[in-house]
């Protein structure tokens, strides 16, 4: 007997993101997961509503949103940067 697979969905914490964690709540279906991945380059809104958010996981028995990001410890070029907007603008490419 294989384990089962986790349910992880990736949340932006915009209208849409929102929408779909409702319609999963109407459908009885409850994620494992539900991860942000922080560009570090959001707007302050967006950063504002994840204890709105978290908020209503909690009282609909969701998980509470894991923000996620990764942090450079090499950098190849100056100046050092932070966030995929940096990254982009520093080394001068696109993600």
């Amino acid at each position: 007997m294989s384990a089962k697979q986790p349910f992880m969905v990736a949340d932006g914490l915009g209208v849409d993101s929102m929408a779909m964690l409702i319609l999963l709540e109407k459908l009885g279906k409850r994620p494992d997961a539900i991860l942000f991945a922080n560009t570090a380059a959001e707007r302050d809104e967006t950063y504002a509503y994840l204890p709105i958010a978290n908020a209503w996981c909690r009282k609909v028995g969701f998980p509470e949103i894991t923000v996620v990001e990764y942090t450079v410890k090499n950098f190849k070029n100056w100046p050092p940067y932070r966030g995929l907007e940096e990254n982009c603008l520093t080394n001068g490419n696109l993600p």
